[in-house]
């Protein structure tokens, strides 16, 4: 069902009158409004086609209580016109990170993913998966600090489950690197794909036409370039699922070497390469021949 700007509904039991101002965004179970509310002030406002979607995605609200996720505030049901199931939350301003991805700085990325890791840790310690990590889920304040936050919690699946919600270009099943069932390397994949096709562009708009053995070939062929910075490793291994829970990715991504990403969250060139010890005596010899050749020349000139 779709509220329009204006309408009133009141819940049953809290007695609440909230006030919708506008559309936040629409995800496959439900719409998010902007809304006023009272004593809350403004909010947002999730309604959903049932009781059942309500109730589960509030318990995941509940379980996290904010940090990377919206702090919930109540949840209720209006029987009168419009009727509806609905949670109301903190409003969480800020721009999706598909907007803003390309004017993130190496800086703003290092953060970004720290935040990101940590509120996945905590899902993940409550034996949930978040299954639909993508851009569009992810909205950036950059008012004093950098604040990432997830935003949709409808796909969120118990581990062991069938992930109930994705997106193609980061579900490890569509690129051929694993199943489709809710557990904390399906999410680390995502958020490892996520950081690595921000920085390159992504992939060809057209890879869902692609067979699937093509995709992973394709998929392949960006593993290989993410091994030429350290910070394109630890992606790497991500992907891989080398990473069993968000910590250790976030450890990895804290050591990985200062540097391997610059202004723009575009990968830079691999550290020089050091040079063997049959490298430095050739090296050493030219410049002695050099030196030598130079000193002969000084001591001839004022003879001729």
């Amino acid at each position: 069902m779709t509220l329009s700007p204006g309408t009133a509904v009141v819940g049953r039991w809290t007695r609440r009158r909230i006030a919708v101002e506008r559309v936040l965004g629409e995800g496959a179970n439900g719409r998010v409004y902007l809304v006023r509310t009272e004593g809350r002030g403004q909010a947002a406002m999730k309604v959903c086609p049932s009781s059942q979607d309500t109730a589960l995605e509030w318990a995941v609200l509940e379980q996290m209580r904010g940090g990377a996720f919206p702090r919930g505030f109540f949840i209720d049901d209006a029987a009168g016109v419009p009727a509806c199931f609905f949670y109301v939350m903190e409003w969480v301003p800020g721009q999706p990170l598909s907007r803003c991805a390309s004017r993130l700085g190496g800086s703003d990325w290092d953060e970004l993913v720290l935040q990101l890791l940590r509120g996945l840790a905590g899902l993940h310690q409550g034996g949930h998966a978040y299954c639909d990590v993508k851009p569009q889920n992810i909205l950036i304040d950059r008012k004093l600090s950098l604040t990432a936050r997830f935003v949709d919690v409808g796909g969120v699946t118990p581990f062991g489950r069938s992930v109930r919600q994705f997106t193609p270009t980061y579900d490890r099943a569509f690129w051929g690197f694993g199943d489709r069932r809710a557990d904390a390397r399906y999410d680390l994949f995502a958020l490892a794909l996520l950081v690595w096709f921000a920085w390159t562009g992504g992939p060809p708009a057209n890879i869902q036409a692609h067979p699937p053995a093509a995709r992973r070939r394709y998929l392949e062929k960006e593993l290989a370039q993410m091994q030429r910075s350290a910070k394109g490793r630890v992606l790497a291994e991500a992907v891989r699922g080398g990473w069993t829970s968000a910590r250790g990715f976030a450890n990895a991504w804290q050591a990985a070497q200062p540097g391997s990403v610059r202004q723009g969250g575009t990968p830079t060139r691999p550290a020089a390469r050091r040079l063997d010890w049959s490298e430095r005596v050739m090296w050493g010899s030219i410049t002695l021949a050099v030196a030598v050749t130079a000193a002969a020349w000084v001591s001839y000139l004022p003879w001729a």
